[in-house]
């Protein structure tokens, strides 16, 4: 027995290093959304930087909500990374990511360009018929996403600052049904638009 035990005890020793090593992996948590670009099928031309989070553990059969964020202009560009940054305290924590499992997705506009096609650094107070490239784009991807991941179509929801804020609100006024909630925050609405947003928290 003595002579066994030495070898006895390494392999306890192990054993507990890999039950702990995996238990330590099973809790880790992404908090670094993920640099992704999206192009349309019918427009592979065109291209959208955003980010990209998942759940931290996606269980089969179960569907999670998607929170999309619209960045301010100062976080426009082509490092797909800016438009993180004010966004990330609301997923920034393990603890966090825990507690409100869900997925995030992050557009970024190139520089020179708007969400929304009126108010802010335009001349009009009423959105045009069309909407900016970023926003039909951004919806598109989401459109995609909920074909392709665990999306739960009933709990999209949508944020946005500053000119982000505007983003928000025109992204709402072309879609009223498709989102179950919107939090813009600085930005502004096209009032002719406001009997379609009767149903919708905001």
């Amino acid at each position: 027995m003595t002579t066994l035990w030495p070898k006895v005890s390494a392999v306890l020793v192990l054993l507990s290093t890999l039950f702990s090593v995996a238990a330590a992996d099973e809790t880790k948590v992404s908090t670094e959304p993920e640099p992704r670009t999206f192009s349309p099928a019918n427009k592979p031309d065109e291209v959208l930087r955003y980010r990209w989070l998942a759940p931290p553990k996606v269980e089969k059969g179960t569907k999670y909500p998607l929170l999309l964020c619209l960045h301010g202009a100062g976080e426009r560009g082509d490092d797909n990374g800016k438009q993180v940054g004010h966004f990330k305290p609301l997923f920034g924590t393990a603890e966090t990511r825990k507690a409100y499992p869900c997925y995030v997705v992050l557009p970024q506009v190139p520089n020179g360009e708007l969400w929304a096609t009126y108010g802010w650094s335009t001349k009009r107070d009423t959105m045009e018929e069309r909407p900016s490239r970023s926003l039909a784009l951004t919806k598109a991807l989401v459109d995609e996403l909920v074909k392709t991941e665990a999306i739960d179509q009933d709990r999209i929801y949508i944020t946005g600052l500053s000119m982000g804020g505007y983003g928000t609100w025109e992204m709402i006024q072309r879609y009223p049904k498709y989102f179950a909630a919107a939090a813009p925050v600085c930005g502004d609405g096209d009032l002719t638009q406001a009997k379609a947003l009767t149903h919708l928290p905001i």
